[in-house]
């Protein structure tokens, strides 16, 4: 065959591969239903509720343009399986559930002290389902309550969420994990997770209106031993947790001012460095436990000079402190009361002393609960911002 000839035939060739190639599992836009949220309740009979917070596109233009609909329809559905539950909203939804952009997931209280296994094992085979996916905890309130809660900021209510639980970093007072790490911390041996929190504030206003994102507050943390929920961490105590976790990234510590008693000194973490570590003392485990913190005075109560050499390395003495406590507050709870490893200490036991590791994994949990700890924080600051004094009334 001439040359000419193999031209022209790799280009006729070329022509109908472009013009025949297509998706094979190509879908409508219009012939989906996108969830961006999902929860998990189980029902009095021991079955589960699935619930999903679907978009409705069309309305969220028409909501731009004044219209009063709401652009999202939470629905549930009930099944002995996520899977049977998923398919069985088939029976409301008129198009196909599309998993891909999740952004949410919500468990409940009660579920989650059955296990959650079951339930993210579904999520885990999925391959469209979104494994960044932020993942939280219902206390004491249906997850399926919270999916239907409206926000007055967004038009889609899991964005609101999703985007408090990543503002929270802000305050350092909870925890916010994603699916994909749930998954890699239940599959290491002995480390337990821990979820973030939300649950209805307190408040005194009227308690028929109906719920809104405002009424809800995410904070603290869930204490899981494997896959079970056992406990909780308040906001000060996941503070602990956090900063030994490396989690850190702002966050504002009170401490007395040394210059005034009953008065308050509030600085800023502008840096901080969280460390764990295992070493094996005469057959023994010590926990290890260092944080390094950076941060600048950011309020001051009371009247006096914190900026002189004295008083600054007196903050820094009282800030570490303060941090060490927080700390050891929170290890001793998890040793004592949950004697759940959710630090991850089991995993360095694994990494450095595979020969121990191996002897006493089925025992981890008691050893984790009787085992030394050592906590040592440092704190340095770095500046008062553009004032040395408070200003005084005269």
């Amino acid at each position: 065959m001439s040359n000419w000839k193999k031209m022209i035939l790799l280009m006729v060739t070329c022509f109908f591969v472009i013009n025949l190639t297509a998706c094979w599992d190509n879908r409508d836009l219009t012939e989906m239903g996108i969830a961006t949220a999902v929860g998990f309740d189980q029902t009095e009979g021991g079955d589960i509720e699935v619930t999903v917070q679907l978009v409705k596109p069309g309305v969220i233009k028409a909501k731009a343009q004044g219209s009063p609909e709401e652009s999202f329809w939470g629905v549930s559905a009930t099944g002995q399986t996520v899977f049977s539950a998923l398919r069985n909203l088939v029976t409301t939804v008129n198009r196909e559930i599309f998993l891909a952009h999740i952004e949410l997931m919500v468990i409940g209280e009660e579920l989650a002290r059955d296990g959650i296994i079951d339930v993210i094992d579904f999520f885990e085979r999925e391959h469209e389902s979104n494994r960044r996916a932020s993942v939280i905890i219902a206390r004491g309130i249906k997850a399926r309550e919270i999916l239907a809660a409206k926000s007055e900021l967004e038009n889609i209510p899991a964005m609101h969420i999703t985007s408090t639980l990543e503002n929270n970093t802000a305050v350092a007072k909870m925890v916010n994990i994603q699916f994909i790490d749930l998954i890699k911390c239940l599959n290491a041996p002995g480390y337990s997770p821990a979820i973030g929190v939300i649950q209805h504030r307190k408040r005194e206003d009227n308690p028929a209106e109906k719920l809104k994102i405002k009424d809800l507050e995410v904070e603290g943390a869930a204490v899981f031993k494997k896959d079970q929920l056992i406990g909780w961490l308040d906001p000060v105590e996941t503070r602990g947790l956090i900063f030994a976790r490396d989690q850190v990234q702002t966050g504002i510590i009170n401490t007395d001012n040394p210059l005034e008693r009953g008065k308050k000194v509030s600085c800023e973490v502008v840096r901080s460095n969280g460390t764990i570590d295992v070493e094996l003392k005469q057959g023994k485990p010590l926990l290890i436990i260092e944080v390094k913190a950076e941060g600048r005075l950011g309020e001051q109560q009371g009247k006096g000079d914190l900026t002189t050499p004295e008083m600054i390395k007196k903050l820094e003495e009282d800030i570490s402190k303060v941090i060490e406590k927080n700390v050891l507050t929170t290890v001793e709870l998890l040793q004592h009361k949950y004697k759940s490893d959710i630090f991850g200490f089991s995993t360095i036991v694994h990494r450095k002393y595979l020969d121990y590791w191996n002897q006493v994994e089925d025992q981890w949990d008691q050893i984790f609960s009787q085992a030394d700890v050592k906590v040592k924080a440092s704190w340095k600051m770095r500046s008062s911002a553009i004032i040395k004094q408070p200003s005084q009334a005269k």
